[in-house]
């Protein structure tokens, strides 16, 4: 095994920190590494930027060498400012892209307009820089669509399955608005930064916690 050093980033900007366990790592997926962390609660803190890991200073000093191990947290530093490359896909295949993001900028829309083009009770995006975001392969088809705001936006999908590519302004767009369950590095993003239209929120959304599940279908 390996024995990471001190990250070298130098991104001057607040950490997001998240439970690999709770973001769908596992002792087989999860980097066979030591790592810095303390001796008693193993909860040293590392970054995970570009699929690599990199230990950073533990929260309770430089403590002993722990290794990960399953159903044990260890707690990701997400470094905001750091880009992170990704690719996603519609559902089909038909249409894949490419971009750069910040992790732990993922936001939450509660909107009518998110909640009706999802189909589902709100939509997580994460917004990536005009000049990063690519369409690798397949023709999305576009529609005009007046958002709950007001604002003048575009929509882009695969006319063969339907799946979202991404939504964008439009006119003289900034940013293309991913959404991260169409990302592949959909579980390396963080915990979101921000809920947006509370207002049109699904209050029994903060009773998900007490609700019976499976951790797969059955």
């Amino acid at each position: 095994m390996h024995r990471y050093g001190p990250s070298s980033m130098n991104v001057n900007t607040k950490a997001v920190t998240v439970n690999v366990f709770e973001i769908g790592f596992t002792e087989r997926n999860f980097p066979r590494a030591f790592l810095d962390a303390c001796h008693t609660c193993k909860q040293g803190r590392v970054s995970y930027v570009n699929g690599t890991v990199e230990a950073v200073d533990s929260r309770h000093g430089r403590g002993a060498a722990a290794a990960v191990t399953i159903g044990r947290p260890f707690h990701v530093e997400l470094r905001i400012g750091a880009k992170m490359k990704v690719d996603g896909q519609c559902h089909c295949g038909a249409i894949k892209y490419e971009a750069e993001v910040e992790p732990g900028n993922v936001v939450i829309c509660n909107c009518a307009d998110c909640q009706r083009q999802s189909g589902s009770v709100f939509r997580a995006n994460i917004p990536a820089p005009a000049g990063s975001f690519r369409i690798v392969s397949g023709t999305p088809r576009k529609y005009l669509k007046i958002s709950d705001s007001g604002a003048k936006r575009i929509h882009a999908f695969c006319a063969n399955c339907g799946g979202p590519v991404y939504a964008c302004a439009a006119e003289n767009p900034q940013t293309y608005s991913l959404r991260i369950g169409a990302l592949n590095q959909r579980y390396e993003l963080g915990s979101p930064s921000r809920q947006i239209w509370m207002k049109r929120r699904f209050s029994w959304l903060t009773e998900l916690d007490n609700v019976p599940g499976c951790e797969g279908q059955s």
